[in-house]
């Protein structure tokens, strides 16, 4: 009889749902573990208004033993001044605004209920604010680095032309280096998105034998061998965001009209939950289709020939591209967009920030079948290449863990 292992699963997104759509990361590693005979006690926040759906979502029972779902005001659009109030306790507080927009005292508390119930074999955590709980608990331990957040404020630093922005960014990041420390020195093992970010970490001290990348397990089916008859594009993810906003706005002004002049039927799908009110009027039923949220995007993407990416700042943009590259769709993205892929450019993902390429590399993409097809087959090899570890059986082995 085959030993079942148990692991506490800290994340700060569910899935929505386990199959497809926002914390992707989150179902992979749900499905790795379930598949590598651990029981899983999930803990996981959540927006207060999409409780019920996700607890009701059958998908997360099949693969856990337990889930607590903790409501939190996490998407800015929907709670801008909260948000606000946040960014102005953090100069002021020792901690960062990303660590108090993710603090949760019913979540520790949570915690500590699981750990008093159960010995587990292992801690996975994705929640920057959560490893305060586990200085003296002597469990092997797993950080998911989804994003080097300090590299994301520095960004915004260097790119804000507001003395008083420029002031709180490098405050925050200040604050993140220090934060994003200690999570890795708590943690017996890192895992990373790419080897930019291994790098980023290498630079706060971090012992480079516990930085590895986890990957997102690429696989081929039949039926994404099939090519759409539309020709139509699609973009994905979570709208609330500011900075996703604007590069989706930058795109629809931009962009968008230079390749509707060279396909006159061009279908733009525009999927991601809470699209704000800008987004949502770019819907015309023709040629632009605003979806927000779907359950279900595999009938989206089945009948669209390429992603795109306009992303200028922001985070958990990797993870979507490798999901458009298991069902063969080619992305064309920003320079920013590209940071952390092993994606081959121009020939399995396109990358620039100006306007005119970008419209040039979606029209050569979707109306010319014989490059089109050339590319499908690039990302072909690549997959086949692509180094499809299961990211479990690499840390039990790092880990020790029998």
């Amino acid at each position: 009889m085959i030993k079942r292992k148990s692991v506490l699963f800290l994340s700060p997104w569910p899935p929505f749902p386990v199959e497809s759509g926002g914390a992707m990361t989150t179902g992979m590693f749900l499905k790795q573990y379930n598949g590598n005979n651990y029981d899983i006690d999930l803990i996981s926040f959540v927006p207060w208004h999409d409780y019920q759906r996700i607890i009701d979502n059958t998908g997360l029972s099949k693969l856990c033993r337990s889930v607590t779902l903790v409501p939190i005001k996490y998407f800015f659009s929907q709670d801008v001044f909260y948000n606000y109030y946040l960014a102005v306790k953090s100069v002021y507080s020792s901690h960062s605004f990303m660590y108090n927009k993710y603090y949760s005292s019913r979540l520790n508390q949570e915690i500590k209920n699981k750990v008093k119930a159960n010995k587990y074999d292992l801690i996975h955590n994705e929640i920057i604010t959560a490893f305060s709980q586990f200085i003296n608990y002597n469990t092997p331990k797993v950080f998911i680095q989804h994003n080097i957040d300090y590299l994301h404020f520095l960004h915004k630093q260097k790119n804000s032309n507001n003395l008083l922005s420029k002031i709180f960014y490098s405050i925050q990041v200040k604050k993140l280096k220090k934060e994003e420390k200690f999570n890795a020195d708590i943690a017996d093992l890192v895992f990373t998105v790419g080897d930019e970010d291994i790098e980023s970490l290498k630079k706060l001290d971090v012992a480079p034998g516990k930085l590895f990348n986890f990957t997102y397990p690429i696989t081929i089916d039949s039926n994404k061998n099939n090519v759409p008859k539309r020709n139509a594009i699609i973009s994905l993810g979570n709208l609330s965001a500011p900075k996703r906003k604007e590069g989706t706005i930058w795109f629809a002004k931009e962009v968008f009209p230079l390749i509707k002049q060279e396909i006159k039927d061009i279908e733009w799908h525009i999927v991601g939950k809470y699209p704000p009110g800008e987004i949502a009027e770019l819907n015309d039923n023709k040629n632009i289709f605003v979806h927000g949220f779907v359950d279900d995007i595999s009938s989206i993407i089945s009948n669209v020939k390429v992603c795109i990416a306009p992303i200028f700042e922001g985070t958990g943009k990797l993870m979507k591209i490798d999901y458009m590259t298991e069902n063969l769709i080619p992305c064309v993205t920003t320079e920013y967009g590209s940071i952390n892929t092993k994606l081959e450019k121009d020939k399995t993902i396109f990358v620039t920030n100006d306007k005119n390429k970008f419209a040039s590399y979606v029209t050569d993409i979707v109306a010319n079948e014989t490059n089109y097809h050339k590319i499908r087959e690039n990302i072909k090899k690549h997959i086949l290449n692509y180094n499809n570890k299961n990211n479990v059986q690499l840390l039990e082995n790092k880990l020790c863990i029998k």
